[in-house]
């Protein structure tokens, strides 16, 4: 037997002020892109949907890479896809 679990709308309500919507962390990453010197160097597209984040480009290195990560989670990020290459 399935069990089906519903929302009320006031439980509906609490997590959307909980989750802040893709472009409010889309807009909280370039801004903390700008602001955090170990990403200055990087070369990366950034995309939202869901909550979950995609970083796509070029690093120099694996610290960067992860520094690039770090930063989309610190903005709001529930989860981040890290497809940078490292050359």
């Amino acid at each position: 037997m399935a069990c089906i679990i519903r929302s009320t709308p006031a439980e509906i309500a609490a997590r959307a002020k909980l989750h802040p919507d893709d472009r409010q962390i889309l807009h909280s990453i370039n801004d903390e892109m700008k602001h955090d010197h170990r990403v200055k160097d990087i070369d990366i597209s950034v995309s939202v949907a869901g909550g979950v984040v995609t970083l796509i480009g070029w690093a120099a290195s694996f610290e960067d890479k992860w520094a690039a990560g770090e930063v989309a989670l610190r903005a709001g990020a529930e989860h981040v896809r890290n497809e940078i290459l490292v050359l």
